[in-house]
């Protein structure tokens, strides 16, 4: 053990420690998603109804954890989804919608990440797919 650590037990409560660590708030970033909004559906390009909608699977290898129920993910795990997408994403579940589509989420919302705030990289992203 490391000089000037302590060796202690955790009992429930280093559980319950480490299960709130896991459910940590999501950050909220308003001016993103205002911007992903002003997008086209990622989808078919419908850009009458844009809205936000949030990546609740995990992805070890981008570093997002699950969502769980009542939980949102962070503000930049979201894409833009005209209305109608959204719901369809919702009635089959995430898993499924993606890959009916063929898009990777995780991937397109990175690129979208990196390229914040810049509309024209974003809609040039978003007719590559």
């Amino acid at each position: 053990m490391s000089r000037g650590m302590k060796r202690h037990s955790t009992g429930n409560g280093g559980l319950k420690t480490a299960l709130a660590m896991l459910k940590a708030p999501a950050v909220k970033a308003p001016s993103y998603l205002n911007w992903i909004r002003q997008l086209p559906c990622c989808i078919c390009s419908n850009s009458t109804s844009t809205e936000a909608a949030h990546i609740r699977f995990g992805e070890p290898r981008a570093a997002k954890r699950p969502t769980g129920i009542g939980e949102k993910s962070d503000d930049r795990w979201a894409l833009p989804l005209c209305s109608t997408c959204h719901r369809d994403q919702h009635s089959m579940g995430e898993r499924v919608f993606w890959r009916l589509q063929d898009v990777d989420p995780i991937f397109l919302s990175m690129a979208l990440q990196l390229n914040a705030l810049d509309t024209s990289a974003a809609e040039q992203i978003i007719e590559a797919w």
